[in-house]
């Protein structure tokens, strides 16, 4: 819902290829373990910025929608962890 709605995203491949960014920064597995919770935020918001850049550089994605999903992301998903 927050793709279409708040991203105004409506091709399929965009959806999937953001979904797709959203979930690796939430991969448990993409942290390093033992470096502390903070370390294990940063590396999370770092993968999100990477593939959101990645995104942007092949034009799936706006510089306001890179934005609205790292604030959805902190506020709800990052909030949970």
């Amino acid at each position: 819902m927050f793709l279409k709605s708040d991203l105004c995203l409506t091709d399929s491949k965009a959806i999937a290829l953001v979904l797709h960014v959203m979930w690796e920064a939430l991969e448990p597995f993409n942290v390093e373990v033992g470096h502390g919770m903070e370390s294990d935020m940063q590396c999370r918001f770092d993968t999100l910025r990477a593939g959101m850049s990645a995104l942007y550089a092949t034009r799936v994605v706006t510089k306001d929608q890179i934005i609205k999903c790292i604030e959805y992301m902190r506020r709800t998903l990052f909030g949970h962890l």
